[in-house]
């Protein structure tokens, strides 16, 4: 009767707050979980992974980074989620050429090669061939192999040194 319904309660609610507590631990352990599932393309720590475009460009991407590839009406447009990719679209046709998306930045290339990394609402670009276009909260600025800037709230801003140099 009443102590079997009882019972029944508590089992559930000890289901229940177990399941949530298990939910709850493993993002803790593994915050990327959502992200990397949703993601076309993700890396874990040590992990590198090559990917060639339609259209002949080619993105490195680093460890523990994730990403998307989505094609638009404006052309190739890659989400980088977190992380760091390199870019080489020298060889892409200029309609083929990816536009890299972060969280309010967007970088398009010039018939170049350059590296884009988000984190902690801050993106950084480094540009080693050719020129990138950068917009960020209605601003925009043309880069130079050589030169990289930093976008941190919503800011564009030269980087004090690239530590690379131009191809």
């Amino acid at each position: 009767g009443l102590a079997n319904t009882r019972r029944q309660r508590k089992t559930v609610f000890a289901s229940a707050l177990s399941c949530l507590l298990l939910v709850g631990f493993s993002l803790l352990l593994f915050p990327h979980a959502i992200q990397d599932w949703r993601a076309d393309y993700a890396t874990v720590k040590g992990e590198l992974e090559h990917i060639k475009l339609d259209g002949g460009a080619l993105l490195y991407l680093d460890a523990d980074s994730a990403l998307d590839v989505k094609t638009t009406v404006d052309g190739i447009a890659v989400h980088l989620y977190r992380g760091r990719i390199l870019v080489d679209s020298a060889a892409a046709a200029p309609a083929n050429k990816p536009h890299i998306i972060t969280e309010g930045t967007r970088f398009t290339p010039v018939g170049t090669r350059f590296v884009v990394t988000t984190q902690d609402e801050q993106d950084e670009l480094v540009v080693t061939q050719g020129q990138v276009k950068v917009e960020a909260a209605g601003h925009s600025e043309l880069v130079n192999a050589g030169n990289g800037i930093q976008v941190a709230a919503r800011a564009i801003q030269p980087l004090a040194s690239t530590g690379m140099a131009a191809d």
